[in-house]
């Protein structure tokens, strides 16, 4: 019983120690407040004080750890745990380390959610990855996500030093030390992979657009400009290779020789067969070469009767089925009207060399510099071994054959020696002429193949069409509508009572008649002229004397024609005429018969056929009949009417006047040649 109440009496006194350690938890020790927890735990009896004390006790080790870990970095993870525990602890909100805490998962969550956010869109804001990735030393991360957006930066910043090394580089003074372009290729394909370019890109891009415009140039003279670029360097390599054949300077002059295949066999061979030593000779011979091409025999050949010497069918393009159509051929080098197949343009020496002065500008080093300068070197040297041909003081038949024999190496070459194509062509034809003309001085040598159709075109073929114009409407050209409008704005509007592309005729005459002449339908001659709105070439000079629509006096198949007196068009106010349709031929300000019921008048006779047809002059019918068409069927009804107004105005003329005659003739407009032929009715 004693030591019960000893036993009580220590739980008291604990609980009061208890007590005070809670007043003021934060004050006390860590140690002070765990051997107190110690003290409870021994006493083997629930103390509802040491429970409390406890969470105090854990309370004060999140904030040391707290304490602690504001010196440290911690990722993203860590520092949302760190605020749980401390809100499993139960610690106030308004704990400083607890809110400070608190504050940097909130920025922690933000960055993440905006790095996440900048790598998912497709075109990456690199400025904006800089700035959260130096964030990130500040504010809590996901290791996950910082290696994402340095992986990123890292080949942003990769990309970057590289384009500006290359950038620098490329304004190097000395050629040798700027890159290739190779590098500056592959480093722009390698670009196409970032969503977004580095800062010099842009720069880089135009040194790279500069170069490849020189490229570009080279294709151009080559006759490859719509060609990929790669394709440069490789038809370089052949134009190399075929002019090292052409222009090699061992292959000097030799009399024409047959192929290898018709020569007789040698001497010798059937006396002795068992000794190979003397098969050929004491020596053997070098292989012969022929053709523009200088290779030796391959294929069929064709012999030409001129110089006897042999070219390849495949060279000329000529077939073998061909052959036999011939009864003698003249080469090309013999006869200038010949043309030479060229599957490409062949530049001039000149234009190369100009090209190749234009490297010293470019701001990387061309892959094709080593094959051009190769080129030039081969041209150059074939040039100064003819100056003793070229600069000869004079020119002989002897001579001829060896003239030939170059001329054929110049035209086999892909390079263009214009001067001297030039004088050996004008100096063979001078001692051996073929041709009954001299050949023409030569400036250029073009491809000879036959251009690609277009797509439209192949559309064309296969539809069967001529014309575009006949295309179906999403097959059409979008030109062609404003080709036309155009066409229909570009006539020349007539003055208002007066016909389209006529002129005023003559002024009357004193006696108030007007006189028996005037303008006509002519064809046109001047080129320029404007185009009347229908298919008809035609137009009414001014000095032409001969009435539009009315028969002259002098006419033998028209006996009326003196009787009746048959208007011409006056320049503003022609009086109104019994025979004809006043509301077609006059000025809205006159006034109509009132016996004659007519239409409203038209201020322009071109309107009366726009409005009937609405078609596109062909220009390349200009020159060809002119067809019946809408607009001519209006004009033959125009005849047909004013005829039939005029033989009732007559008749009624020959009723007042008591005389019964027949209607008089009108011209007709004929629907194949667009002329005016007159014709009884």
């Amino acid at each position: 019983m004693a030591a019960l109440e000893e036993k009580t009496r220590e739980i008291e006194k604990f609980q009061q120690d208890i007590n005070n350690a809670l007043m003021h938890p934060h004050t006390r020790p860590l140690q002070e407040i765990e051997e107190l927890i110690e003290r409870g735990k021994n006493f083997n009896v629930e103390v509802p004080e040491l429970e409390h004390l406890e969470q105090v006790s854990h309370q004060i080790k999140w904030i040391e750890q707290a304490v602690r870990k504001r010196d440290q970095y911690m990722t993203l993870t860590d520092c949302r745990e760190l605020v749980a525990g401390a809100e499993k602890l139960g610690l106030s909100d308004t704990n400083e380390h607890l809110v400070h805490f608190k504050e940097l998962a909130r920025h922690g969550d933000a960055w993440e959610m905006k790095a996440k956010e900048l790598m998912s869109v497709e075109a990456v804001h690199y400025q904006q990855l800089e700035a959260l990735s130096a964030q990130a030393s500040r504010f809590p991360v996901s290791p996950d996500t910082l290696a994402a957006v340095d992986a990123i930066l890292t080949k942003q910043r990769e990309a970057q030093k590289r384009i500006q090394t290359l950038y620098e580089k490329s304004k190097d003074v000395e050629m040798k030390n700027r890159p290739k372009y190779k590098d500056i290729r592959d480093l722009m394909e390698s670009l196409e992979h970032l969503t977004s370019r580095p800062i010099g890109a842009i720069d880089l891009e135009r040194e790279q657009k500069r170069h490849e415009d020189w490229m570009r140039k080279g294709k151009k003279l080559f006759g490859k400009a719509n060609a990929p670029l790669h394709i440069l360097r490789s038809h370089m390599e052949y134009v190399e290779k075929r002019n090292s054949y052409c222009f090699d300077l061992e292959d000097s002059y030799r009399p024409p020789v047959e192929p290898s295949s018709r020569d007789n066999s040698p001497e010798g061979l059937l006396e002795n067969p068992g000794n190979p030593t003397n098969m050929w000779g004491p020596k053997s011979r070098k292989r012969d070469v022929f053709c523009i091409c200088r290779h030796s025999e391959a294929g069929m050949m064709i012999e030409c009767e001129v110089c006897h010497e042999w070219y390849h069918g495949k060279c000329l393009k000529i077939a073998r089925g061909k052959v036999k159509e011939f009864d003698k051929y003249t080469c090309p080098i013999c006869d200038w009207r010949q043309k030479i197949p060229r599957d490409a343009a062949r530049p001039k020496l000149e234009d190369l060399q100009d090209w190749h002065a234009e490297i010293a500008t470019l701001p990387f080093q061309p892959e094709e510099e080593e094959v051009l300068e190769s080129i030039i070197n081969q041209a150059t040297a074939f040039r100064d071994f003819l100056h003793g041909f070229t600069n000869a003081a004079c020119t002989t038949t002897e001579e001829v054959p060896t003239l030939i024999f170059y001329l054929r190496k110049i035209e086999g070459a892909e390079v263009l020696l214009t001067f001297e194509t030039n004088f050996f062509r004008q100096e063979i034809h001078k001692w051996a002429p073929v041709a009954p003309e001299p050949p023409p001085i030569l400036e250029q040598s073009l491809s000879t193949r036959k251009p690609r159709p277009t797509k439209q075109q192949k559309i064309m073929a296969q539809l069967g069409v001529n014309r575009p114009e006949d295309l179906p409407e999403h097959l059409r050209p979008k030109h062609i509508g404003a080709t036309k409008r155009k066409s229909v704005d570009a006539q020349p509007q007539p003055g208002p009572g007066q016909p389209a592309s006529m002129q005023p005729a003559p002024p009357t005459s004193s006696s108030g008649q007007p006189p028996s002449t005037g303008p006509t339908l002519a064809q046109m001659t001047e080129p320029n002229a404007a185009p009347y709105p229908f298919s008809a070439n035609y137009s009414l000079p001014a000095s032409d004397s001969t009435p539009a629509f009315a028969p002259t006096s002098s006419s033998a198949f028209l006996p009326h024609a003196a009787a009746s007196q048959s208007p011409s068009f006056l320049p503003r106010s022609p009086p109104p005429q019994p025979d004809l349709e006043t509301s077609l031929f006059s000025p809205p300000r006159f006034g109509h018969d009132p016996q004659f019921a007519s239409s409203s008048p038209r201020q322009n006779l071109d309107d009366v056929f726009a409005d009937l047809t609405n078609q596109e002059i062909d220009p390349e019918a200009d020159n060809q009949p002119m067809e019946n068409t809408h607009a001519n069927e209006a004009l033959e009804a125009l005849v047909v009417s004013n005829g039939s107004s005029r033989a009732a105005s007559v008749q009624d003329e020959s009723v007042q006047n008591g005389d019964h005659g027949e209607p008089q003739d009108e011209p007709k407009l004929d629907g194949t040649n667009g002329d005016l032929e007159d014709e009884e009715l």
